[in-house]
């Protein structure tokens, strides 16, 4: 939805919904898996917010972590509401009312997920897969060649893979300092 946001129209089938929902995180979290295998781990770390070592000491996310991902996730998907909404026009409150503004809502339209979506301007226009192409056929024309309304498919988009021929890319395993120049065998030289 976040990318049909940027669209000009967004139409929406009958029978469909916007369903935006919010960011999460999910981590593993084994110390009591690497005590039963009688792993140790040796961790050094400095401050209170330093949590990519915590898988391995805790079974579970510390205050300060939850603190963190909240923090960064909160802002994310704020920003992803913002985005959309003025793509909409319209404001973040409007599109994201919280769950008891969403159930209000559906509860004004009878729980039609389709026109909840377009009295709150989620969409532009409710209309069958048809009666979409119809309209693009309209808009765009239609391509005998293709036996569809004209557009661009997305593999005309595909990137080409490159042939064999040609400049290629090598990974070499040196031992030492490079040195700039031409070097004797069991150095590394830049030209060598």
């Amino acid at each position: 939805y976040y990318l049909a946001s940027f669209a000009n129209k967004i139409w929406l089938s009958p029978q469909g919904e916007v369903d935006l929902h919010g960011f999460a995180t999910n981590g593993l979290y084994y110390k009591s898996l690497l005590d039963k295998l009688k792993v140790s781990t040796h961790v050094f770390r400095v401050g209170t917010y330093k949590s990519a070592v915590e898988p391995f000491i805790r079974d579970d996310m510390s205050p300060a972590a939850r603190e963190a991902d909240s923090r960064w996730i909160g802002e994310l998907w704020q920003n992803y509401l913002n985005t959309i909404a003025a793509n909409r026009q319209i404001t973040a409150q409007q599109l994201f009312p919280g769950a008891q503004g969403i159930i209000d809502g559906l509860r004004k339209v009878g729980g039609d997920t389709a026109k909840y979506a377009l009295d709150n301007k989620l969409v532009d226009e409710l209309a069958t897969s048809t009666e979409v192409e119809k309209a693009l056929t309209k808009q765009f024309g239609w391509s005998k060649t293709d036996n569809n309304y004209r557009a661009i498919s997305y593999y005309d988009y595909n990137v080409k893979t490159p042939s064999d021929e040609g400049s290629a890319i090598a990974v070499i395993f040196a031992n030492g300092a490079i040195m700039d120049g031409e070097e004797t065998p069991g150095n590394v030289g830049g030209d060598t």
